[in-house]
């Protein structure tokens, strides 16, 4: 879409792990070392 109106989800990061906290801390890690950037039109 060329325009959004409101918000927009642009990534999702996933993660297992043998727990459901250890497994979210790992999706934290990964969306933190995530370098969003937008291309002007």
């Amino acid at each position: 879409k060329p325009r959004v109106e409101g918000h927009r989800r642009v990534a999702v990061t996933l993660a297992r792990d043998v727990d459901v906290e250890t497994a979210r801390a790992k999706a934290r890690r990964a969306a933190a070392a995530m370098q969003v950037s937008l291309d002007p039109l």
